[in-house]
């Protein structure tokens, strides 16, 4: 069997310096956490970025990262803060990351984040075909990757190319008004499978298709020269049984009296969420405030907890978004809370597991509202996580998630 290849923009362990000494520890991240199996075969390789700016490293770090990374199938390409902030905080969250999930995005140093973005594109090229074999199966993730697959196709015409988007696929009508969507699509069609987490995100690939006029749709597959290329929907899912036996350690069962203490018999509203303008974050409080406002009788009777995981904070509009965050959360405890109770419990950090699975267990409803979202795992982990307790699932209809139904064993 020819050895997988794993690329993506962030490997699943991320490199810190710490007083001029090196701490490796895991990557935070459904794609980290769901895809690390993968390479605990030796035979697999894993090729991202190892979380540190190359302009804070020497050379002896350098091969000391790659020789530590190693040891777990993982290859580092290194990058420089000034390549991180146009190709990762430019191009690929600046304006791809809001394009692709309906959300204004900026086009203000446009020219120079499209460079970066094909030039470090070409730099994971180079590392794949530097380590990889002819005969690898090489499998491309996410959005800051969407020109890998041609320009791997160009250096291994034989390879087997799959691409996997984690986030949605926006309809023509929108994708067209970017300078270069043209560009990205034929990235894309390098690989021999492209796919996608739901039926609507591959049709919209598929409309999108008539942006090259070379290629042409049959059916689910993309005829472009004397290739084929393969759309399919591959819904990602969670690790369910360890999510279903996560109350069972006593650490949990410890978390899960603490939270009942310190709620009470309060009905608990519970959101998760990393910080990110696609998450709806600002309209589920102002729903909540709207909520407290209509309704005098809840007060002091429910509580909503809020979890944020920290995010690309070297971003604007992410700087921007948490300070709407704090200020509105405060405007609500302020407005509403009192000596015993406070509306919002709101905590800015990620959680470890057990913490987060006992949050829960002990929730009596989890408040998914994305504006877009590509799958949202928090709802299916929120769901595994009560197999014998009851529980209420709010869920945007525009999160990937809503597009699956549950199946019942019959009786």
């Amino acid at each position: 069997m020819p050895n997988v290849i794993i690329v993506s923009n962030r490997l699943p362990i991320s490199v810190k310096k710490v007083e001029g000494k090196l701490e490796f520890y895991p990557s935070v991240g459904g794609l980290a956490t769901g895809l690390s199996s993968y390479v605990t075969q030796k035979k697999n390789k894993w090729i991202g970025w190892p979380g540190i700016p190359d302009d804070d490293l020497t050379e002896k770090d350098k091969r000391v990262i790659v020789k530590e990374l190693a040891k777990s199938n993982c290859y580092p390409v290194f990058m420089s803060q000034k390549q991180i902030d146009d190709f990762y905080n430019g191009y690929s969250n600046s304006v791809l990351w809001p394009l692709l999930h309906n959300l204004p995005y900026e086009l203000e140093n446009y020219k120079r984040y499209w460079k970066s973005y094909r030039e470090i594109n070409a730099l994971f090229t180079d590392v794949i075909v530097a380590i990889g074999e002819q005969n690898s199966t090489v499998w491309v993730h996410d959005y800051q990757l969407m020109l890998v697959p041609a320009l791997l196709r160009a250096e291994r015409p034989e390879s087997t190319i799959g691409f996997f988007l984690h986030i949605p696929f926006p309809a023509q009508k929108l994708f067209i008004k970017l300078p270069d969507a043209p560009s990205i699509i034929a990235g894309l069609l390098g690989a021999d499978l492209v796919g996608f987490h739901t039926t609507s995100y591959s049709a919209n690939f598929l409309e999108n298709i008539t942006l090259l006029p070379e290629a042409v749709v049959s059916a689910k597959d993309i005829i472009i020269g004397s290739r084929v290329v393969r759309i399919a929907e591959f819904p990602m899912g969670i690790d369910y049984k360890k999510f279903q036996l996560a109350g069972s350690s006593l650490s949990a069962q410890r978390a899960v009296r603490a939270l009942r203490k310190k709620y009470g018999k309060k009905k608990i509203i519970l959101a998760v969420d990393r910080l990110d303008p696609s998450k709806g974050i600002i309209e589920r409080l102002k729903a909540y405030q709207e909520l407290l406002k209509t309704s005098p009788r809840l007060h002091g009777k429910v509580i909503l907890v809020m979890l944020t995981v920290p995010s690309r904070i070297e971003v604007a509009a992410y700087k921007r978004l948490k300070d709407k965050i704090d200020k509105l959360v405060s405007d609500i405890n302020e407005s509403y809370g009192t000596k015993t109770w406070e509306p919002i419990d709101y905590m800015y950090t990620s959680l470890p597991f057990d913490q987060l699975t006992a949050l829960y267990r002990v929730a009596d409803i989890a408040f998914i509202t994305p504006i877009r979202d590509g799958m949202n795992l928090v709802a299916k982990e929120y769901i595994a996580s009560k197999p014998k307790a009851s529980g209420v699932l709010i869920l945007s209809q525009t999160a990937g998630a809503a597009n699956q139904r549950p199946t019942r064993k019959p009786f």
